[in-house]
């Protein structure tokens, strides 16, 4: 937080050194902690079944700006024969990964590090999964190759250590993989990089979800340039593509790619542009195909990027930019973002809500204790243009509503939850519903509570009528404009403006949460989702605890609470 302040050079310098030192401890700990319960045969794997792409996507969350920062290219590549869901460990699996990485970045001064992975047996009901992690580093002596995965090994002992560590990181590593009946090995010369690569079982999981992108035949033949100028990303991309049946032609600079546009007599339908390419970078190659090259048609552009900085954000806006992705990419997140792109219908048609309605004006009371809730039901109060104030329980809203000294009710309408700490929302609606001057103000019941005979519960309180959640935000709407005022100003989205493209990146959720159907519930915003996704992780994480907490202490009330 220190960090996010107003620093002078030599607070920050002290701040971020107290951050590393911190950092390098937990590390310490964590590994010897780890190193001990393998060691006591204390470390018991899981058997879940997971999405390996999961675990990629976090690899790449975890190390896209310590690559980006020393300027190696991080690569994924991510056999498509491999079974979409397996059964296994995912969390130890990460571990071994980010183990291997670590070491490869620490190692690495320029050039590349490659993830792969690929089937080395498979059969009905289980695979053998062969992992490589390569890199261009400084390589490792032979004479040391043998002692690598001792515990406290280090290949730089010197008193003049350029790189820190516990030396337990590999021999953790060898532990896990053998814990999963497999082993690992290290292929490395001194000067021209290493090698590390481990065999891991997995079990593969009876139900296997179809991708999406199977289903897509019109798609087949495709024209798609890939412009990129590191060899390895551009053959693996190339190769992914083509195992859709697109028909991919590659370039390794913004001139060729030019060249190739200008002199091919096919139109290409879609680019893969890298942004960071010698000479002419990515968006500067982008501008002058849109606006300088002579095409029968300008193709669909996404722009490849290690990290989506700001300025990279706001130059791709200005010039339409249809989409980006993340290096190091996955199979899954480049389909998905080609799809949308191309074909948009899939994804935005029942997700976006296409608000061509009167702005309702007014002053709305909220009055909701999840904050989750608060932060989804604001946000489209406001994209209906009203004004929003907020209460965490029923007795904060009777204090909010009477705290007016005149005999008009300084609220235009409120939303009321039913379950809530201190007063619920019934009682809270009586309470307003004594006072004279709050005999017209319209409650609204806004509540997870469904069953039969909930509403004339609501009903019976004062209130006027009853939504329940999660909300549909062209529910609300139609309920709200039944009570509230319309502005002035036609549309909330006017027909004859665009929509501007959200470029928030979202993480491939596809196998655990309906993405269509959540960006709905929150009127397509995706910086939004993203957000209410991770605040309810870290809300939630701890519920299952708590709530064992609660039994055992007979703290049923509590208990009933985190289950609601």
């Amino acid at each position: 937080l220190a960090l996010k302040t107003e620093l002078n050079t030599q607070q920050r310098d002290y701040i971020l050194k107290i951050q590393n030192a911190s950092q390098s401890l937990l590390t310490i700990i964590n590994d010897i902690l780890d190193f001990s319960k393998i060691e006591a045969g204390k470390l018991h794997l899981e058997s879940v079944n997971f999405q390996l792409e999961d675990s990629f996507e976090s690899l790449g969350d975890l190390f896209r700006v310590a690559c980006e920062q020393k300027n190696i290219e991080f690569i994924f590549d991510i056999n498509s024969k491999i079974p979409q869901t397996l059964i296994g460990d995912p969390i130890r699996l990460s571990q071994i990964l980010v183990n291997l990485c670590s070491n490869a970045i620490k190692f690495t001064e320029q050039g590349e590090i490659k993830v792969s992975v690929e089937p080395y047996k498979i059969s009905k009901h289980k695979t053998t999964l062969k992992f490589s992690v390569s890199d261009t580093g400084c390589g490792i002596a032979k004479n040391k190759q043998s002692q690598l995965f001792d515990s406290f090994f280090q290949t730089d002992t010197s008193t003049t250590r350029i790189h820190g560590g516990t030396g337990l990181g590999l021999a953790i590593c060898k532990q896990l993989v053998t814990l999963m009946k497999g082993h690992i090995i290290v292929d490395s010369k001194e000067g021209l990089g290493s090698t590390f690569t481990f065999f891991i079982d997995c079990g593969i999981a009876s139900i296997q979800q179809k991708a999406m992108y199977l289903a897509l035949n019109d798609l087949r033949g495709l024209r798609v340039l890939v412009v990129d100028d590191n060899d390895t990303a551009r053959e693996i991309l190339t190769d992914q593509l083509a195992s859709l049946s697109f028909k991919v032609t590659s370039a390794a600079t913004a001139i060729e790619a030019y060249s190739i546009l200008e002199t091919t007599e096919k139109s290409f339908d879609l680019i893969l542009m890298d942004w960071s390419m010698p000479e002419i970078n990515g968006l500067e190659a982008i501008k002058h195909i849109k606006n300088d090259l002579k095409q029968n048609k300008i193709p669909a552009i996404i722009l490849i990027t290690a990290y989506a900085q700001e300025e990279i954000v706001k130059e791709a806006k200005k010039i339409n930019l249809e989409g980006f992705i993340l290096k190091p990419t996955t199979p899954s997140t480049l389909f998905d973002t080609i799809i949308k792109i191309l074909k948009p219908k899939l994804f935005t048609d029942s997700s976006k809500v296409t608000l061509n309605k009167p702005a309702l004006s007014g002053l709305v009371l909220l009055a909701e204790d999840n904050i989750i809730n608060q932060q989804v039901a604001e946000e489209l109060l406001k994209s209906f243009g009203l004004q929003v104030k907020i209460a965490s329980n029923g007795l904060e809203a009777i204090n909010k509503v009477f705290q007016q000294t005149t005999s008009m009710p300084l609220f235009d309408l409120i939303l009321m939850d039913i379950q809530m700490p201190e007063m619920d929302g019934i009682q809270a609606a009586q309470k307003i519903r004594e006072n004279s001057n709050y005999k017209g103000l319209p409650i609204i019941a806004m509540t997870a509570h469904a069953m039969e005979g909930d509403k004339e519960k609501s009903l019976a309180a004062g209130m006027n009528e009853h939504i329940t959640k999660p909300i549909d935000p062209e529910e609300l709407y139609k309920v709200l404009s039944r009570w509230l005022q319309y502005t002035n100003t036609l549309g909330i989205q006017p027909n004859n403006t665009p929509i501007p493209a959200d470029m928030t990146i979202l993480p491939d959720y596809s196998e655990n949460l309906d993405i269509i159907w959540g960006l709905k519930r929150v009127g397509g915003n995706r910086t939004l989702f993203s957000k209410l996704l991770k605040d309810f992780y870290f809300d939630h994480c701890d519920d299952i605890k708590q709530l064992q907490q609660a039994f055992d202490s007979n703290q049923l009330k509590i208990a009933n609470r985190i289950i609601h």
